[in-house]
């Protein structure tokens, strides 16, 4: 899994709630190019190979049949090099395949079809928030924000808490702490149901030793993702560190039940364990 850490400091498993948020995003976004049926149908033009393809594969992707899109793609591809859907609904489907194997030749497909994507469209802010994703997957934090900056210029990109949190993440991984706050505030303001950034924000309030604050937002998490268990994580470190044992072994306990079957959740039974038996 993406995004893994010292597991004394955290495990890492706020990359699943992001995917949620963006393939959520993303099939609204695929299906606005795609799926749409027309509201007249003998007055559209006459679809290119490269569209009806794409349009084939848009409607694959949404049904999960990921190999199907993939072949009409390469059709696309094929009939229309420069066709702005297909790169990056080609360039996402790598992505989603180099989180399960990790293969860096998936990596660079990935890479590959979400910059031509911009390359034809400098502005197709889902191709240019995903490309930022990538990097941060593999820690590459500085060009990360340098592909996310510009979508905060572009006021017709649809989600832009996603864009806010991506850069949060950067900014906090290069210990820039004070440009990770303003940008996971930006996240919270704009969706505040998005637990993953409330929850990064307690990861920068932790940092900067405000734990007061970390904890308050922590809990806002949970309260908004009840069935998450990270902030667990996060707060029984918090209480760990504070010398609060049985409220630190509380939260361990609560991480592990939550998802036992994850990295995150045997670590937080095998630290639980660990301070009983201090």
């Amino acid at each position: 899994m993406p995004l893994m850490e010292n597991s004394s400091q955290r495990i890492g498993t706020r990359i699943l709630w992001r995917k949620r948020l963006g393939v959520l995003c993303l099939l609204v976004a695929v299906c606005a190019s795609g799926c749409v049926p027309a509201n007249n149908p003998s007055k559209e033009p006459k679809k290119s190979k490269a569209d009806l393809h794409f349009e084939f594969a848009s409607n694959s992707f949404l049904e999960k049949n990921v190999r199907s899109a993939e072949k009409d793609l390469i059709i696309s591809l094929d009939s229309d090099p420069d066709h702005r859907g297909a790169n990056f609904l080609l360039g996402l489907i790598y992505f989603g395949r180099f989180r399960s194997t990790q293969a860096n030749s998936d990596f660079m497909r990935s890479d590959k079809y979400f910059r031509k994507a911009l390359e034809v469209d400098p502005d197709y802010g889902e191709a240019r928030n995903n490309l930022g994703a990538l990097y941060l997957e593999v820690g590459r934090w500085s060009e990360a924000a340098e592909v996310l900056l510009p979508l905060l210029e572009d006021r017709f990109y649809s989600t832009p808490y996603l864009a806010h949190n991506n850069l949060g993440w950067a900014f906090f991984n290069m210990r820039e702490y004070k440009r990770a706050e303003f940008h996971f505030q930006q996240a919270v303001a704009i969706e505040p149901d998005m637990c993953l950034a409330q929850s990064h924000l307690g990861e920068v309030y932790s940092a900067l030793g405000r734990n007061d604050v970390a904890v308050m937002r922590f809990d806002r998490a949970i309260k908004r993702c009840p069935e998450w268990n990270e902030p667990y994580w996060h707060l029984g470190q918090i209480y760990e560190g504070e010398g609060r044992i049985d409220l630190a072994i509380k939260s361990y306990e609560k991480c592990y039940e939550l998802a036992p079957e994850q990295e995150l959740g045997g670590a937080c039974v095998t630290r639980a364990n660990q301070l009983k038996g201090q």
